[in-house]
């Protein structure tokens, strides 16, 4: 069966299996402790997978300097460029439908978790790749071991995203018992910049940055897994390995560029949790009794996207470091729609989205796309 169907269907009996058994005593801590387990093993297996793809492709790219400056430049212009449009978007969405109410207070009871795993790795990873580059023959051994366990990784990930499904299920039944009980009353705007995001300024930036070439709905449907993941598993991290693996076997980009890309958009791709955010923060300052204008929104924007860089060491509550320091900036009181439990499954959906489409960027623009035999989805 075709991974995006057998991801789908596990989805769906999930959360089937949440209605049926959610009030049984033992479903609660089943399905609980299955799903801090995975997020455990996600974050985990990410930080090993980075480490040894991280540093293969960077010694690559030493040795192909031309290529690897444009590589560089576009994975930044195109973080850069799709966070800012993305909370432009959610600022116009606030502009035209109208504002919630504030919610009560007693839903702020949320605290990011902050950790440096992932940023120490990574530092390590870059500077293992810059020392194992082939400058002399007595390296070529190690710049070849490097390669091979950078294979090793990826095949680590093709394996177990074939059973990735037996996770997903068990995220979408915890999505399903997490939102239970939630005030829906913004589900609407959320919606609505969500599928805004997805369904026409992602395409379309990604339409300007291959020149028109490629079509944009074919790549991010071969994207489904991954999206999948990160939508009820509440956190981008929970997508990494069906991410690697789409992006390698079922999208054919080079090694070295998911190597190298995957982990930079884990930084500088978190367009969807600032444009959230960017709604959010919009949000709070209308229900403080201050006109919302589009200076505001753009002022907003531009906050939201600069301080979605320094959201990764707080992986799955990326929308509420963004807004602490946003409510911050603006000096006003963090409203409880900020910590909405509904904000992280869509806007993990869309960062997850901007860091698949960053590297097939990449590999259309640098001619670094590889011929694959069998593709996953038609």
């Amino acid at each position: 069966m075709k991974n995006w169907l057998t991801y789908l269907v596990s989805s769906v009996l999930g959360i089937l299996f949440y209605f049926m058994f959610h009030t049984e005593t033992w479903y609660l801590p089943v399905v609980s402790t299955a799903v801090n387990w995975l997020q455990a093993f996600c974050g985990l297996s990410f930080l090993i997978i980075m480490g040894l793809t991280l540093s293969a492709a960077v010694s690559s790219f030493l040795g192909h300097k031309d290529i690897g400056t444009g590589v560089c430049l576009t994975t930044v212009l195109w973080g850069l460029v799709s966070g800012f449009v993305l909370c432009l978007v959610a600022g116009l969405v606030f502009l035209i439908l109208p504002a919630v109410p504030a919610l009560p207070s007693a839903v702020i009871n949320v605290e990011p978790v902050v950790t440096n795993n992932f940023f120490v790795v990574l530092v390590a990873a870059l500077l293992l790749g810059f020392a194992l580059r082939p400058t002399a023959k007595v390296f070529k051994d190690a710049y070849s071991l490097s390669n091979s366990l950078s294979e090793a990784a990826f095949r680590f990930c093709k394996d177990f995203s074939r059973f990735w499904w037996i996770a997903l299920f068990f995220f979408s039944a915890n999505s399903a018992s997490s939102l239970q009980g939630n005030n829906f009353s913004i589900l609407l705007p959320s919606l609505v910049i969500a599928a805004v995001s997805v369904a026409i300024v992602l395409p379309l930036l990604f339409c300007c940055f291959t020149h028109f070439k490629v079509n944009p709905f074919r790549k991010m449907f071969r994207l489904l897994p991954p999206a999948l993941s990160a939508l009820f598993g509440q956190n981008a991290d929970a997508a990494y390995i069906p991410l690697y693996s789409s992006e390698r076997n079922n999208l054919g980009i080079q090694k070295r560029i998911v190597g190298f890309c995957t982990p930079m958009f884990r930084v500088l791709g978190r367009g969807g949790s600032a444009a959230f955010a960017t709604y959010a923060v919009c949000l709070a300052i209308y229900n403080s009794g201050e006109a919302v204008s589009l200076v505001t929104v753009l002022l907003v924007a531009a906050a939201c996207t600069c301080v979605s860089f320094a959201a990764f060491s707080a992986p799955g509550t990326e929308v509420l470091v963004i807004c602490s320091f946003a409510f911050s900036l603006f000096e006003r009181k963090a409203d409880s729609i900020a910590l909405l439990p509904l904000l992280a499954p869509l806007s993990a959906m869309v960062d997850i989205l901007i860091s698949g489409l960053g590297p097939i960027i990449i590999g259309k623009n640098f001619n670094a796309d590889c011929e694959i035999c069998n593709w996953d989805t038609v």
